[in-house]
Parts: structure tokens; sequence; C-alpha cells
């Protein structure tokens, strides 16, 4: 019974210790775009430009759609995420590899045997210069093509082993390289996705919220006042020349701020599928929006 009360015991110390988790809910004002769905839309005669913020730090990727019957040019050197007064560029110049070998060994004359072994690898190469003072994570360009080279390097040799036997052992490895690309080419009627920087990575100090709120604690801003002020500058083009380009901003800042416990983020509720009720319940996001992101704590 002593040993019972001690395990008990031991079990709801560790539960008090455990951490308990609480988010940071951003709201924010997107200028000049409409909300429709779970998307915010800005439009034009060529285009649509589809954002949602929603993801732990915010990201401000964004699907350009091409609304025209011809190709669209988007000039990733003359686009930029621009936040709280800092300029970042979506082209890096980023050379990225990938590597792979092959060895092949073989017994020959009545016996045989072979072994084979493949691998690959891809590293994206960065620069010093791409880091930041803001705690912006860089993600990647999940849209490009690329100019590519290629090696190879084969070699072939041949062991006496015992009498007539023989052991051939061939190896051959190879790698291809390419570059980012500062063109991205959007076909006619489609779109492609382009994501690169989140908005922070890490929670929003103030005093007038508390850190630990029994349920939710926020503070408001105005435009003047915000600690996260940023735009996305676009630059696409309706020929390859570029001749015209067109340059869309997209502006937004943080108006609210709020810290609220996991029971305030989350609702638990039971979901439907094709009109069917789930048999559990699941986490629903309370505070969704697609100009809302957040960042959890402890």
């Amino acid at each position: 019974m002593k040993r019972l009360s001690f395990f008990l015991a031991i079990c709801l110390m560790c539960g008090a210790c455990a951490p308990v988790t609480y988010y940071q809910v951003y709201k924010t004002v997107p200028e000049k775009l409409t909300t429709s769905g779970d998307v915010l839309v800005y439009e034009d005669d060529n285009c649509k430009i589809l954002y949602n913020l929603w993801s732990e730090g915010g990201n401000v990727g964004f699907v350009f759609t091409n609304k025209t019957d011809k190709t669209i040019y988007i000039n990733k050197a003359e686009c930029f995420f621009v936040l709280n007064g800092f300029s970042y560029d979506y082209y890096k110049n980023r050379i990225y590899s990938s590597s792979s070998s092959i060895g092949i060994a073989s017994g020959q004359e009545g016996f045989f045997s072979s072994s084979y072994s493949y691998g690959t690898s891809r590293t994206g190469q960065r620069s010093a210069g791409e880091i930041d003072l803001l705690n912006v994570s860089a993600g990647y360009i999940k849209t490009s093509s690329a100019s590519v080279s290629t090696t190879t390097a084969e070699s072939a040799s041949n062991v006496n082993i015992v009498g007539d036997f023989k052991m051939k052992s061939f190896s051959k490895a190879s790698s291809l390289s390419f570059s980012e690309p500062p063109i991205i080419r959007v076909a006619p009627n489609s779109a492609v996705i382009v994501t690169e920087y989140d908005i922070t990575g890490r929670r929003f100090k103030n005093c007038d919220t508390e850190k630990y709120p029994k349920k939710t604690s926020s503070v408001q801003f105005t435009k003047d006042n915000s600690p996260f002020v940023f735009f996305n500058r676009i630059c696409y083009c309706t020929t390859s020349e570029c001749t015209n380009p067109v340059y869309v901003t997209n502006n937004f800042y943080v108006n609210e701020i709020v810290n609220m416990t996991e029971g305030s983020f989350y609702e638990r509720d039971y979901e439907y599928d094709c009109g069917k009720k789930s048999q559990t319940k699941v986490n629903f996001y309370n505070h969704y929006a697609p100009n809302n992101f957040f960042i959890k704590y402890n």
C-alpha cells in the first residue's frame, strides 16, 4: 500500500511539472484584399493572388493564378517581402545539388553473385547574408525550373581470384546541380505556389498582456503603432521581354495579439464526413481565419 501511495505521489508530481501549452494569436488587417472562404484575394485583369496566413509563425507565401491565355512571367529578382521596413529578397540565386552512386561486384565463370547500393542526397546552399535580424524563417521557392549540369565518373576492374574464377567490380557516381531561376513561368489559366518567409518565429512580449492568462489576454494596435507591418511586392510581366512590368503590393498589419490557454485556442467537437458524424471528437481552431496566425509557447 505504501508503495502504491508513493507511486501515485510521483505521478502527481510529474503531472504538476509538465509544461502547459499556451498560444499567441495574431490578427491582421489586409489592405485592399477581399476575403473569399479560406483565402484572401487580390485580383487584376491578368492574375489572382491568394493568401492564407494561418500557420505557426504566419506564412506570407502566395498562390499566383494566371487568368490569361498567355504565359505570365514572375520576376523574382524584383519580388520582395518587407517587414517593419526591412526588405528580404525572394530571389536568392541558390544552387541545389543531388548525387547518386552505384557499385556492383559479380563473380564469373561458373559462379555469380552481386551486390548493389544506391544513395542520393540533396542540399540547398545558403549564404550568410540570408540571416536576418528579425527572426524571419526562410523556407524555399516551391516553383522553379533550372539550368542543369551533370558530371559522371565510372571505373571498372577485373580481379583474379583462385583458378579460373574471376571477380569483376564496377562503380559509377554522378552528380547533378541546378541553379534557382530568376523567372517563374506561369502557364495560361494555371497557378504556381511561391513561399519563402514566415512573419515571426517567437512570442511577442508586451507588458499590457498576461503571459499565462486564465483564459485570454489581448492588446490592440493601429497601423501606426503595430509591431508587425509587412507587405509583399510582386513583379510580373505579360511578355518574355518584360518591357512593361506590373508591380503589385499587398499590405498587412497586425491589429491585435491575444495570449490564450490551449482550451481557448482549440474547441473539441465531432467531425462530419459525407454527412456522417465521427465516433470521437477532434480539435477545431477557435480563432482560425486566413488573415490570422499563431505562435505556440510554454
